[in-house]
């Protein structure tokens, strides 16, 4: 097999270096005051229920977040890439979009912590996140295109 020619090894880098990339942003946009929550902080939830309060739990949580990217870069790759390379940061946009609304909904369906009664300011950097990640990952996959064989 030669990894220069798979879209899937593409997809999971780019999920995972768009993972990186969104936790950075988010990040900044806590520290600004913006919002109280990262995606680190959703990730947590998601897999332990509640925020990480130790360094081990922040290792479990990052762990659950590049998971989620990877997984998510695979499975754009597979949607769009399929289709064609054009509009790609376009088709990266409307990835966000559904993503955006997809994590929210989900975890206010099943009642997570930290997910119920979300201020619009934190809806609204949640959003600026998975738009951050999407074009990321877009981005991250023309330059594979261009300089490898996928």
């Amino acid at each position: 097999m030669d990894i220069k020619n798979d879209r899937s090894v593409a997809g999971a880098i780019a999920g995972l270096v768009g993972s990186i990339i969104q936790e950075m942003s988010t990040l900044i946009i806590k520290y600004l005051g913006f919002s109280d929550k990262s995606f680190i902080d959703y990730s947590s939830v998601m897999v332990m229920f509640h925020r990480p309060n130790n360094f081990m739990e922040l290792v479990v949580a990052w762990t659950a977040h590049f998971a989620v990217g990877i997984t998510l870069g695979l499975l754009f790759v597979q949607v769009f890439m399929i289709t064609s390379a054009k509009y790609l940061f376009l088709k990266g946009i409307f990835y966000g979009f559904v993503l955006w609304f997809m994590l929210l909904g989900l975890g206010t369906v099943f009642r997570l912590p930290e997910f119920t009664a979300i201020p619009w300011n934190v809806a609204l950097s949640t959003f600026v996140g998975s738009i951050v990640w999407s074009l990321s990952v877009a981005y991250i996959l023309r330059i594979l295109e261009k300089t490898t064989l996928i």
